[in-house]
């Protein structure tokens, strides 16, 4: 980025200050931007000095990072305010604390150059510089590792222990390999004896090694390192204010019971799960500020007047808080100095080099500034996509000699920028960003891009953004790269799942044995079925059963085996799959047939639209938006579903598709099921298109009868060119000009009759369904050729992650969550399940927090006053909604940002997935806060249910399990209610199989029935105990093996395996060698290999050819055959007797393949 910064160094307005600062070591700017300092920061770095930019407030301050990241190649950090929280808490999620760890890191290592942070995060009490970096690790190749020391400096740096890593703040020590997840990558490290013999980094979600490291350095996980000695004066401080206290009755009792929980883990050298409730007691030489982290740094801080009045006001409303809670014996009276007292921060940077900015021109509040610099700027006005006022200006700046540099964001978008200017006459330069470049023209074109444009009035220099050119988008994100790879037909098996065996029904998995069957040993799974019989099924075997999923709760029916009852399931499910498949193909074929509108190609006009999208289009949305145009541009009319998680991005699909349908001149309508819906995306399309010349109208009950009948006018004459409506649309009285586009909103949630209007409406109109139930892969992929589906899998980059937390129901923490959200202007969620007492709960809050305006929403209200409700919160005239999960379905309100969910425990995984995905959808921090009731016995399933919402908070991970919850929900709502209950009887997974069968052979593919192959060699297969110590990582590692199809996952796995768990004994050798015979003697249609006393009997289904027979002749001296009903070949003296039963397979194969061909 040579070019931008340099064309900020020439500024006058640089000069001016970059003299006055080394003359003085305290400047005040006056007559500032926000863009100034974001500018000026990478300028200063590129002159050799190290800066820290201290901005108003967490969002100005995240806006100055993406600018500064977006412009200068300097590496900067961003360190945010720190969330402290006073209640005992089970887990908390790991973002943010991940951030500032990467900012100190970065800092102390001296790898960055320019951090981003506010007043109030140099407030924080966090480990010394110098304590900090005393605890990092230094890990080289060839270097002595002891592995005694290791796990306990690696505890006493708030890393946990786990079999393997799956988050954050994890390690892990499996034999050689040790594994650790520290906040900027995931390393492993592989010792031979206690040397360092190599250093990888792995990826997660695979478990496997990425590239290979020299030197690693480690991190402490924690911005507060407790050294084991301090911890016993630390509990002795602790005990000492607690004795000290005037509280009496239940709230002496809170406190002693809370504090003393604390006191007995620091005398036993515990971990501390919130480290924020003895922050005061630690000893004060430990701990200092980011502040310590900054030397010879030049402070340049922002609006330094609004950061007082901040911290001001922040004060202020920590002193109130702070007294009910010590009065509530939350915390004691040392708690008040959890934070430094901004003031003493203040009087710490007048100390330094600092360069204060202010936009008027009044003396900065306490700083006292030695020198002054007044600069002229002024922002940019925002076009809009007006290019005739951007001409405009831009001759005007050409007039006053003025010098425009344009930034494009990307150089996609800047060489798109360039070629529009050239079209409009100009002659723009297009930088390469290379060193001492020639600039020949006015106005420059580069990549990078600002928060907000900005002009220097007294340099004669203008920023402009792309996006105030073409309205605005939001910024680039990294692509992630995907692994392809055969998978297994379940993530995670645990003992007491229930399992599918295609031919012997649904069973309980109750574990895996190793059994020794004449003098070999194998490990088995016993599976449990009816009246007490058992399957044990060989462990290479695990491919032909599924876990048994389905959305029910209840448990399955499990049969004996053997049983009548199992195959009579199977059949019924597949002639009704067959059936359904029948039906749809069609359907799809008279589709094919009829005419309908073919539109035409995108114009300039569509482009312009898309680009003033606000956000960065996720890669899901591109390909949706270009499968639909396509199916647009065609003659017949298009059907096709677009499936996406609510906030995924759909909407915006369907109005490209839309404006595609208006620019040829046709109407559109949008279908919803619920009047909030309609209001919603009402409003959503009216800002969208905002900037086109395009009618909206809507009808809904919301609106007065007069609107209503202009917009019916309106279609008829074809003033209103997009309309929305719930089924009020279907009304007779509703006639379109020329409808073109049919879009349908949630179409599962449409009645019968309504569904039978709809047919009639979309014979030949094209139509796009959307959907927010998601849709698996598999579902999808089977459904090509009967039914066209666009899937957006993949969310929009947030900008914050949700702050979640799990913990005990608390009222104060209650009311301290709510107020925190409604002092910053947003709204709550207050999750409570128990309708009918849902008025008391809603009386108790009111007298909890009397600030706040209530309202209470659930599925027992009638539709209109739900409705009612539910606008009154969207427009903001309710502080907290009180509610039952009834919320989970599609309600969108971006200013709500803080959910509290009663009883947590008794919601599944994908509930509380979705639930939380309801907030967090702005560019605030959202909080979620999971409670539940200490008081009523929590069951185990409960239990774990918590863990499992731990993990998830912690890692993020459960995702899958949510995901995989909410698929099998949305494959039953797709495929209809029939198909959900055979979907029930027979698994899901084994459905989805019969379902791609069905669909294949209709479509003339031939689909070859899998034979089972039984293996039985006097071989030892097994994966002994201390190789794979963990079981689920074992049973992991059996179902990798179990798919092994080729030589090629061979190697693959061979690699994975040596890479996790280093190098593997014979038993698992010879266990793979198996598990690639069965599957290839599989294809080769070998039913079974067996050894019996040195013979090797090879069964064949159907005949072997003759050409074969002679090259086994070739290939093997031993060999004979007995040819009859049952084909079988035998083999004797055999050296090697693996691979060379691997060759007779893959001969056989060969010579399978091409009697095939041959016969066609």
């Amino acid at each position: 980025m040579n070019f931008l910064i340099n064309s900020v160094k020439n500024l006058k307005s640089f000069k001016e200050l970059d003299n006055s600062i080394k003359n003085s070591k305290n400047t005040a700017v006056f007559g500032s931007e926000e863009a100034v300092l974001s500018l000026f920061a990478p300028a200063f770095c590129d002159e050799g000095r190290k800066v820290c930019l201290i901005s108003q407030n967490r969002m100005t301050a995240r806006k100055a990072y993406e600018d500064i990241e977006s412009i200068s190649d300097e590496n900067c950090v961003y360190y945010p305010e720190k969330d402290v929280f006073f209640y005992d808490r089970d887990s908390k999620s790991k973002e943010n604390t991940k951030k500032r760890l990467e900012a100190m890191a970065e800092i102390s290592s001296g790898r960055a150059n320019i951090v981003v942070t506010t007043l109030n995060a140099l407030t924080a009490k966090i480990s010394k510089p110098e304590i900090f970096s005393s605890y990092k690790i230094s890990i080289k190749e060839g270097e002595v590792l002891s592995l005694e020391d290791l796990p306990n400096k690696l505890l006493d740096m708030g890393y946990e222990r786990f079999p393997s890593v799956e988050g954050l703040g994890q390690f892990s020590i499996r034999g050689s390999i040790i594994d650790i997840g520290t906040q900027d990558a995931n390393y492993r490290i592989e010792l031979f004896d206690d040397e360092v013999d190599s250093i990888r980094s792995f990826e997660i979600e695979s478990q496997r090694s990425i590239e290979k490291l020299e030197e690693i350095l480690i991190y402490p996980i924690e911005d507060l390192i407790l050294k084991s000695g301090d911890k016993e004066k630390i509990a002795e401080r602790i005990k000492k204010d607690i004795s000290k206290t005037k509280l009496v009755g239940k709230e002496k009792d809170r406190l002693n019971e809370k504090f003393l929980r604390y006191v007995d883990r620091l005398e036993n050298d515990e971990s501390i799960l919130n480290k924020d409730l003895i922050l005061p007691y630690i000893d004060e030489d430990e701990i200092g500020s980011f502040l310590d982290y900054l030397d010879d740094f030049l402070f340049l801080i922002e609006e330094p007047t609004r950061i007082v009045e901040r911290e001001d006001e922040l004060e202020l409303a920590n002193g109130e808080k702070f007294s009910i809670l010590i009065e509530n014996g939350e915390v004691t009276k040392a708690h008040e100095n959890t934070f430094y007292n901004y003031k003493d921060i203040v009087d710490r940077l007048n100390e330094r080099s600092l360069i204060t900015f202010n936009a008027l021109l009044k003396p900065p509040k306490m700083f006292n500034p030695q020198d002054i610099v007044n600069i002229k700027v002024k922002s940019v006005t925002n076009y809009m996509s007006k290019i005739k006022l951007f001409k405009e200006d831009l001759d005007f700046y050409g007039k006053n000699n003025f010098k425009v540099i344009l930034l494009g964001a990307t150089e996609k978008r800047a060489k798109r920028l360039f070629d529009h200017l050239v079209e409009l006459g100009y002659s723009p330069y297009l930088t390469k960003n290379t060193k001492n470049e020639k600039i020949s023209s006015n106005i420059v074109v580069t990549s990078g891009a600002l928060n907000d444009g900005i002009e220097f009035s007294d340099s004669k220099t203008v920023f402009i953004n792309y996006s105030e050119i073409y309205g605005s988008f939001s910024k680039k994100k990294k692509k992630k790269k995907t692994s392809k790879k055969k998978s297994l037909n379940f993530e995670d098996l645990k003992i007491g799942d229930y399992v599918v065996h295609e031919a012997h029904g649904v069973g309980k998995y109750v574990g895996t044995t190793r059994l020794e069957v004449s003098g070999i040993q194998k490990d088995y799974i016993v599976i449990e079925y009816g009246g007490e019989d058992k399957l044990f099924l060989p462990i290479e075997a695990l491919d032909s059963i599924y876990k048994y999923v389905q959305e029910g709760k209840r448990a399955p029916k499990v049969n004996k085996l053997n049983s009548l009852d199992w195959k009579k399931k199977k059949a019924r499910a597949k002639k009704s799959i067959d059936d359904m498949a029948d039906e749809l193909i069609k359907l799809y074929a008279t589709r094919e047939n009829t005419k309908g509108f073919a539109f035409s190609e995108d114009t300039q006009y569509q482009r312009e639209f898309e680009d003033a999208f606000i956000y960065e289009e996720t890669s899901g949305q591109l390909k949706s938006a270009e499968e639909i145009k396509e199916d647009m541009e065609k003659a017949s009319p298009m059907d096709r579903l677009l499936c996406a998680d609510v906030g995924y991005g759909k909407t915006e699909v369907a109005l490209r598709a839309a404006f595609k349908a208006i620019l040829d001149g046709k109407q559109v309508a949008i279908l919803v099921p619920t009047t909030i819906l309609a209001q919603q995306h009402y409003n959503t399309i009216k800002e969208r298109f905002k900037n086109f010349p395009v009618g909206v109208g809507l009808l809904s009950r919301f609106r007065s009868k007069k609107d209503q009948k202009m917009d019916l006018e309106g279609l008829k004459d074809g003033n209103i060119d997009i309309i929305i409506g719930t089924h009020r649309l279907l009304s007779k009285d509703v006639k379109f000009k020329d409808l073109g586009l049919l879009i349908i909103d949630e179409e599962q949630r449409f009645g019968v009759r309504h569904k039978e209007k709809l047919r009639m409406l979309k014979e030949n109109v094209d139509t796009l369904t959307l959907t927010a139930t998601p849709i698996p892969r598999t579902l999808q992929m089977s459904m090509i050729g009967i039914r066209d589906m666009s899937v957006i899998d993949e969310p929009p980059e947030e900008r914050f992650p949700v702050e979640t937390y799990v913990l005990e129901y608390n009222n104060l923490m209650v009311r301290e969550a709510i107020l925190k959200e409604i002092e910053r202007g947003g709204q709550v969620y207050f999750l409570y399940n128990k309708v009918s007492n849902m008025e008391n709960k809603l009386l108790e809050l009111r007298k909890l927090v009397p600030e706040a305006s209530f309202s209470m929403a659930n599925g027992q209200m009638t539709e209109k006053a739900l409705e009612d409700t539910m606008i009154e919160f969207i427009e903001g005239n309710i502080d907290v909604l009180v509610c039952s999960t009834i919320i989970e379905t599609g309600m969108d309100v971006p200013n709500a940002n803080t959910m509290i969910i009663t009883d947590s425990n008794r919601l599944g995984l994908s509930q509380l997935y979705q639930l939380r995905g309801r907030i967090g959808r702005s560019s605030r921090i959202a909080y979620a806060y999971f409670t539940y009731d200490r008081s009523t016995s929590i069951s185990e399933v409960a239990q774990k249910r918590l863990q499992a919402i731990k993990e998830f908070t912690e890692f993020g991970s459960g995702h899958k399990i949510a995901e995989r919850d909410l698929e099998i929900r949305g494959s039953g709502s797709i495929l209809g209610s029939r198909q959900s209950g055979h979907i029930e009887k027979i698994g899901y997974d084994l459905y989805m199989k019969y379902l791609k069968d069905a669909v294949m052979k209709l479509k003339g593919i031939e689909v070859e029935e899998e034979i089972d192959t039984t293996i039985d060699l006097k071989l030892d297969s097994f994966i002994p105990k201390d190789y794979i110590g963990d079981d689920k990582t074992r049973l992991e590692i059996y179902k990798k093996i179990s798919v092994i199809s080729s030589e090629e996952d061979y190697s693959d796995l061979v690699e994975e395996l040596i890479d996790r768990f280093s190098d593997f004994p014979d038993e698992v050798s010879n266990l793979m060698d198996i598990a690639l015979l069965k599957n290839k003697a599989q294809k080769a249609k070998v039913s079974s290999i067996v050894e019996r006393k040195g013979e090797y009997r090879i069964k064949v289904l159907g005949e072997v050819s003759l050409n074969a027979i002679m090259e086994l002749n070739n290939e093997f001296e031993n060999i004979s055959y007995s040819m009859g009903d049952d084909n079988e070949i035998v083999l004797t003296k055999l050296k090697y007797p693996l691979d060379e039963l691997k060759k007779l397979v893959t001969i056989l194969y060969l010579h399978k393949k091409d009697t095939k061909t041959s016969k066609k």
